[in-house]
């Protein structure tokens, strides 16, 4: 999982959080967006996902700091 996140474009960092069941992903959300990243998890694990409205995720700058899952 960790590595098919990272080959999405604009990726930088990924933590996987087992015991909470998320990750937190960093990401230049010029290079692809929170729906893009849950979509093509949603894809690996054979499901199909969607991003929620204010989901979590905090933005600094150009870079969306987390993604959780």
């Amino acid at each position: 999982m960790k590595g098919m996140v990272y080959s999405l474009p604009g990726v930088r960092e990924v933590n996987v959080r087992y015991e909470d069941r998320s990750l937190d992903i960093t990401f230049d959300d010029t290079q692809t967006s929170p729906q893009e990243i849950i979509k093509r998890i949603g894809q690996e694990m054979g499901l199909s996902l969607e991003a929620a409205e204010n989901h979590g995720a905090s933005k600094e700058g150009n870079v969306a700091e987390t993604c959780p899952m």
